[in-house]
């Protein structure tokens, strides 16, 4: 028999809202003459930008491994807990990797894909039909030190003041703390919103403010609001 069992489930909505314009990477097979060489990733339904659920959570888990000092000596991250090791809160809620001993149990959350929030389509449309573009494209060059040679180069990016759809889903098991795996949660959205998402973010792309946020305890169907302005960093 399983020593795991399932004891609840929540659901943490809100909304990211961009405060510059965000770049994150598409497949983009052909790139015109002139064109944008670095394009945004875009739902292939729609046509409309979106952020990957893949990229919130390797930001947050990047950002929380730092945070709680889960860095190796030579700079790579924990991947698996060793024997004898702690259950560590950060790979029960995140997961580890197959070469580790199970210990802690099957990943916790799940990052979904954020789409753009039913405002903010229309925001877009209204771009689209203003300036014949529904991005902007930001010039940037890279600069040899050496010599003071310039490569220009193309970044694509969703125009800020638009808001995203944003939800985490995460499992509560009977070995789990469910206010300390709350808690990381919400210090890894934090760091977030302090640091920035997708490229270019050291040259100011990617800022945004996370907001409306709501858990929902989907086994009791309550619901509690929070404000990341209430969480501390300090340990």
């Amino acid at each position: 028999m399983s020593e795991y069992k399932l004891e609840s489930i929540y659901k943490l909505n809100g909304k990211i809202k961009l405060l510059s314009g965000l770049h994150i990477g598409g497949n983009e097979a052909v790139i015109e003459i002139g064109g944008n060489d670095n394009p945004i990733i875009r739902d292939i339904s729609t046509g409309d930008p979106y952020i990957p659920g893949s990229s919130l959570k390797g930001k947050i888990r990047y950002l929380l491994e730092w945070y709680t000092g889960n860095i190796n000596s030579d700079g790579s991250v924990f991947s698996s807990l060793k024997e004898g090791e702690n259950i560590n809160i950060l790979l029960n809620v995140f997961g580890g990797t197959a070469g580790g001993n199970g210990k802690n149990g099957p990943t916790r959350i799940t990052v979904k894909d954020s789409f753009l929030s039913n405002e903010a389509q229309g925001k877009l449309k209204e771009i689209k039909e203003r300036t014949g573009t529904d991005t902007e494209l930001k010039t940037e060059n890279s600069i040899n030190r050496l010599n003071s040679s310039a490569v220009p180069r193309s970044l694509e990016r969703v125009p800020r003041n638009l808001e995203f759809d944003f939800e985490i889903v995460y499992k509560v098991l009977n070995i789990d703390d469910k206010e300390k795996v709350k808690e990381l949660i919400l210090k890894g959205l934090k760091l977030l919103e302090i640091e920035g998402i997708g490229g270019s973010v050291s040259r100011g792309s990617g800022q945004i403010e996370i907001k409306e946020l709501k858990v929902t305890n989907l086994y009791e169907g309550t619901d509690e609001k929070i404000s990341l302005n209430n969480i501390k960093l300090g340990k």
